[in-house]
């Protein structure tokens, strides 16, 4: 049964202006150009007819009932398999519990109304961080493919529900928080990500009291070497047909961070020196001369790609075989020691490490990411060092 709207004051957001308001009390009507494109199905006419009889007004009139009543579309086929990124969620949904947790420590002696507004408030906060730009353009697309089909049916409410939850949710100002559906979609993802973790923690378990009792990052790599152990983790992963996509999906999305900060120089490796960073400029003067381009006449999105062209050329001349065993050696070696110093980026150089013999060293993401990363810094060198005075690597 739908909560009733309380009459409370919200405790987290100030008053809303909504679409159809204005400083001067009035506004365009936006739905009409909604409804000019609507289909001209009897059922769909009569639905459309009806707004336009209510005419600038129905907006405002309708809106709570279409937010409240939206959650009927999560059973339509073009929201059954929509969630929210699982562990975004988690960590969202914790960092902003504790921010208000205070607030929620206060309320428990409040009475349940109280509690209910709060925590509909906080969920709305929520929701609003969750729904990035790109799952915000997902949805408006699936409604609209929704209201194409409802409107061919005879479910006059769905559709018009489908029709106007597209109109709304495109309007600025408009909390997706508040809108059903979004809250049934996130209680499912929570759900969801919820019962997941607590399948990971009975598959890996075994490594979280040893990390309470001070055990490093070395130490639990070790764990794996058991062979017992090992032969148990490869059972119980067996049993669980879509675990090892998942991790393979999550270890992949921590390589993609982990090559992110190494290619802004937030990671310091120096894998190449001075003279191997200055290949790259050679390369991109001769591609220049060869093919007689002004670099300064260039688009921008064509000399990036000259220019990271020039660096894979760079890398494919260093990374001889020697050159190659002697980076690998002296980055085994850097690993061990994050991995002794709890740093979790000793697991993710090892990683790396893994796939440095297996691809093109040209087209290798960590060795591309470590070129940019050191340009990155001698550039950031040579901006706090005008005279040239800059420190030698």
């Amino acid at each position: 049964m739908a909560k009733k709207h309380s009459k409370k004051k919200s405790k987290l957001h100030g008053r809303i202006r909504f679409p159809w308001e204005s400083r001067s009390g009035t506004a365009a009507d936006p739905l009409m150009p909604k409804l000019a494109g609507a289909h001209d199905r009897s059922m769909a006419q009569t639905v459309v007819a009806k707004i336009v009889r209510s005419g600038p007004g129905y907006i405002k009139d309708s809106f709570v009932r279409i937010m409240r009543n939206s959650h009927v579309l999560r059973a339509e086929p073009e929201f059954r398999d929509l969630f929210f990124d699982a562990d975004r969620t988690l960590a969202v949904t914790a960092r902003i519990l504790k921010k208000h947790e205070k607030e929620l420590s206060r309320l428990r002696q409040a009475d349940a109304e109280e509690q209910d507004v709060f925590g509909d408030e906080v969920r709305a906060e929520i929701i609003d961080e969750l729904a990035t730009p790109v799952f915000r353009k997902e949805v408006l697309r699936r409604l609209e493919r929704a209201s194409e089909r409802l409107g061919k049916t005879t479910e006059a409410d769905k559709y018009e529900v489908a029709l106007m939850l597209e109109a709304l949710l495109e309007m600025k100002g408009v909390p997706w928080g508040l809108c059903a559906l979004m809250t049934v979609i996130y209680g499912e993802t929570l759900q969801q990500a919820e019962a997941q973790a607590r399948e990971d923690e009975k598959i890996f378990g075994e490594f979280l009291p040893a990390f309470e009792k001070g055990m490093n990052l070395e130490e639990a790599c070790a764990l794996l070497q058991d062979p017992k152990r090992a032969a148990e983790l490869t059972r119980m992963m067996g049993a669980k047909p879509g675990l090892v996509d998942r991790l393979q999906e999550e270890t992949l999305k921590t390589l993609h961070e982990f090559e992110r900060k190494l290619a802004g120089g937030e990671v310091e490796l120096d894998l190449f020196t001075e003279a191997e960073l200055t290949l790259s400029c050679t390369y991109l003067e001769q591609y220049l001369a060869d093919h007689n381009i002004d670099l300064t006449k260039m688009k921008r999105d064509l000399a990036a790609k000259q220019f990271r062209e020039a660096i894979g050329e760079a890398i494919r001349e260093t990374m001889v075989p020697e050159r190659a065993r002697e980076m690998k050696t002296r980055l085994e070696k850097t690993s061990r020691a994050w991995l002794s110093a709890d740093n979790p980026m000793g697991l993710m150089l090892q990683i790396e490490l893994s796939y440095l013999d297996d691809t093109d060293h040209a087209t290798n993401p960590f060795l591309l990411s470590g070129f940019i990363g050191q340009l990155h810094r001698i550039q950031r060198q040579i901006k706090s060092h005008p005279r040239g005075d800059l420190p030698h690597q």
